[in-house]
Formats: structure tokens, C-alpha cells, sequence
């Protein structure tokens, strides 16, 4: 069956009204005639676009069942677009989106402890248009918690608004962005991911929603946490269609926080770090559980992705069977981990393949990636600048399948022979200064011999599988 999304729109809402006058810029509508029940003042149907736009004359928070009145016209909906103003003395020039629920009373529309059923599918395309268009601009762009009515309805649901003030509500080039989001919007089926920290505004579900291929259901702000029990965060995964949870730990203290979290374990659900929404970007639940569960004899493993790969790869790799594996030389990955550490990591980050770090962020002698050539140019890239890094601290002979890397080590016997042994001479010694013992001067070359240390760049390809 075709998705139609209907646009709900109220008269009693001037952001509501700005954000209507330019969706029937964006196409040609016509109006349904016919008699409508109450709140239904109009209903516009574009044949052209899966939108419809129905008008109301009540604030829309205190729409609950509206899906079902409007059934009983025969429109029915794949979701509901609230079209709505945002309102904040604190947040200026803000276009956002959110969920409707209420942890506790209902304050403002909606029933007690109750939560919407939210279309996690159009909550991302929607903030990443908003985010497109905002570029270079004075406004902000950002998801909001979980709050406020309508809450006693059916269809998934989500909010898209104009903030913050009066000003703002009917600011043209504000009302033709959120338009344009609603209008241009392509349903986005991703991972959805239950949210709890942050403030109203979540920062970090927000880079997160935006910068990877995941998307939110409900979020929950640190506030509302203490409100939270088994009943309600069940109903917050039921309705997001989920079993996975974030906790922007950052900003939650720890009683809230264990609590949190016996919850979820309660729950059977999953909780994801950070770096999990990226790599889950590439890989599918079941690809990333396949290969988290190969490499559990190497201990509490972490499977990452770098930058180049979330942007190349569309679709998740279905399983560890369409995986691509450069199993490299493990002295060598070894030796590199010792020497330098940091810029082997950073370069894994900015690269075009996955990786895998142990439990101590030493990087496995393992990258993976969805494509047979790009894994092998990334990989002999990446080694490449490797060797370079290394070079610059110690001296570098490089050969066909090979690097030799020139250590200079004490030799102790012959520092025993010339009566070195102070700590201080051997320090001295090592930082290239000569010194003097018994009246005679001893020069580093002395007491410090060469040694080569011979390493092989040669790597392994293999699909779907890893020794």
C-alpha cells in the first residue's frame, strides 16, 4: 500500500499557518468539500505527492484521536505531520522536531504516562533538511525530548516546528524550510534508538541522528528521568519499535543512571556507545553481532568504522558473509601500536574501512570493508602512511614486502667495560651527548649498538571469514 502522511495544521497557530501557506506554494492542491467533524475545518489532497493537509481550529497538543476522526472521513494516514510552532524565551531562531508524550500529568494536551507512537522514519530526513537549508544561517537546528501532547493516537506521529517567539512563528523563510523538510522529505527506515539524558535540546542525539544512519524514537531528558519506571520505558520501546537504548552518560549521575539501566536490562534491551551508531551505519545487526561474536576470543573487543566508510557505504552490509577482511601482519601492527599509538588511530578514524580495538584501544590487526578494491587500496594506503609516521621517529629502510626499522639499543656489556654505569651517564648516553668516565670521554656510539628490526607489510585478503 502506498504511504500517504497527512499534514495537520491549526488556525491557532501562527507557525502552523506560515508553514500551510507554503506547502500549498510547493504544489498543486485542491480542496475536499464535504461536511467535517469537529476539529476539521478543511482538507487538501495533492494528487501529484503522498501529502494531504488537514486544517483544524484547536491547538494541536490537544488533538488526541485525531487519526481516528479522520478515519471516519475515510482518510487514513502511514503518519501524522504536526506542523507547529515551537515556543521558548531561551532558544532564539530554532527549527526542530520531536515525539509527543507525557512522563507524568498532562500538563499540555495528552493523557498521563502516556507516549505517541512515533514515525521514526521522517524524524531524520526532516532535521537533515532543516540542518541543509539552515547552513550559514542564524538558525539552529535540533531535535527535541519527548514531550506534550497529542498522546492518544494510533498513527505514528512526529512534530516539525518554527521557534521560538512571534517573530519567529511567522518568519517566511522559516515557514518555507519546515514546508520544504515536510515536502521533500524520504521516509528514512533506520535503526531506531530510545534516547535518555540530555537536556531538552539533546546535543548528542542530535549530532547523532544527524552524522549517522540511525535515527531516535523517544528521547527522554535528564529532568524527566527520575519519572521513568519499567511501565513507561516498556512503552517507550514497544512504540519506537526497538530494543536499543543510548545514555548520554556525560549527563546523567550515576543512581539515575544504574537505575536506567536495570531497567533496560529488565527490558532485554541493548545499550549502544557512540561509536556503535556509526558502525551500525555499515553494518547490519546481524553482520555487526557476527563479527563481534568472531572476535570474542580476543577479549572485549570494540568494532569501529572510519569516516570514509559511513560515507560510501548506502546500504549496511547484510552479514559477515558480504565482508570484505585485510588480515595484516600482527608483529607489525604490534610494533606500530608501541611506537606510535595515536597517529595509528587517528588515521583509522579518517580512513575509508572498519577496525577493531581491544579492551585498550589497541588497534587488532584486522580492517574489513564492503569491497574487495577498496579494502586493498585503504589498507596499502594506510600502511603507507604508517611507515611514513614511523619514519620521522626512527630511521626507516624500506623494501619490497618489507620495512627495517634501525633501533639503537644499549649494549651492556660493553658499557660494563668502559665503567659506565652511572644512571646518569646512561641517560646522557642516550640522548646523543657523550660523556666522561676516568678521564676518558665516551661517545654514544660506544656503549650503543644498531639493530635491525625487519617487519612485513605483506597483508591477506579473505571474504567472510576470519582465521
Amino acid at each position: 500500500m502506498e504511504e500517504r502522511f497527512t499534514v495537520v495544521c491549526s488556525s491557532e497557530d501562527a507557525a502552523s499557518m506560515n508553514i500551510e501557506r507554503h506547502l500549498f506554494a510547493l504544489g498543486r492542491w485542491h480542496e475536499v468539500f464535504s461536511s467535517f467533524p469537529s476539529p476539521i475545518t478543511a482538507l487538501y489532497d495533492s494528487p501529484n505527492t503522498t501529502f494531504r493537509i488537514v486544517e483544524v481550529d484547536e491547538p494541536l497538543v490537544y488533538l488526541d484521536r485525531i487519526d481516528t476522526i479522520l478515519e471516519s472521513i475515510g482518510v487514513s494516514s502511514s503518519a501524522l505531520v504536526f506542523a507547529s510552532k515551537h515556543s521558548s524565551e531561551s532558544t532564539g531562531k530554532l527549527l526542530s522536531a520531536h515525539y509527543t508524550g507525557n512522563t507524568s500529568r498532562a500538563a499540555l494536551g495528552g493523557r498521563e504516562r502516556e507516549l505517541c507512537t512515533p514515525a521514526t522514519w521522517l524524524l531524520k530526513p526532516i532535521l537533515q533538511s532543516m540542518r541543509r537549508y539552515a547552513e550559514g544561517t542564524e538558525w539552529q537546528v535540533s531535535m527535541e525530548a519527548t514531550h506534550h501532547g497529542p498522546t492518544d493516537v494510533h498513527t505514528p506521529l512526529v512534530f516539525a516546528e518554527i521557534g521560538s517567539s512571534e517573530e519567529e512563528w511567522g518568519d517566511e523563510w522559516a515557514g518555507m524550510v519546515v514546508a520544504k523538510s515536510i515536502m521533500e522529505c524520504t521516509p528514512a527506515h533506520a535503526l531506531p534508538v530510545v534516547g535518555f539524558g540530555g537536556s531538552h535540546y539533546p546535543k548528542r542525539q542530535t549530532h547523532l541522528i544527524l552524522e549517522s544512519a540511525l535515527t531516535f524514537g523517544h528521547c527522554f531528558s535528564s529532568h524527566v528521568l527520575p519519572e521513568l519506571d519499567d511501565e513507561l520505558v516498556g512503552q517507550a520501546f514497544a512504540k519506537s519499535g526497538t530494543t536499543h537504548a543510548y545514555i548520554d552518560r556525560k549527563s546523567v549521575n550515576s543512581d539515575i543512571r544504574e537505575k536506567i539501566e536495570g531497567m533496560l536490562r529488565r527490558l532485554g534491551c541493548t545499550v549502544l556507545r557512540e561509536h556503535e551508531f556509526y558502525t551500525l551505519s555499515v553494518l547490519s545487526e546481524r553482520a555487526y553481532a557476527q563479527l563481534l561474536d568472531s572476535l570474542r576470543r580476543m577479549g572485549d573487543v570494540s568494532v569501529l568504522v572510519g569516516r570514509g566508510i559511513g560515507k560510501r557505504v548506502k546500504e549496511p552490509i547484510p552479514t559477515m558473509d558480504e565482508m570484505w577482511f585485510a588480515l595484516l601482519p600482527p608483529e607489525l601492527v604490534s610494533y606500530l601500536a608501541k611506537r606510535i599509538l595515536s597517529e595509528l588511530k587517528r588515521t583509522l578514524e579518517h580512513s575509508g574501512v572498519g577496525y577493531a580495538l581491544d579492551a585498550n584501544g589497541v588497534p587488532l590487526p584486522l580492517l574489513f570493508a564492503e569491497d574487495e578494491r577498496e579494502l586493498r587500496d585503504h589498507t596499502e594506503r594506510l600502511i603507507g602512511t604508517w611507515v611514513d609516521a614511523l619514519a620521522q621517529r626512527l630511521p626507516v629502510k624500506r623494501r619490497k614486502d618489507t620495512v627495517v626499522v634501525v633501533e639503537r639499543k644499549l649494549d651492556p656489556s660493553k658499557a660494563k667495560e668502559l665503567g659506565v654505569a652511572d644512571g646518569s651517564h646512561l641517560q646522557r648516553l642516550s640522548s646523543g651527548e657523550s660523556v666522561e668516565v676516568g678521564g676518558k670521554a665516551i661517545k654514544p656510539d660506544m656503549v650503543y649498538r644498531d639493530i635491525n628490526i625487519v617487519l612485513s607489510t605483506v597483508f591477506e585478503v579473505r571474504k567472510g571469514e576470519i582465521p
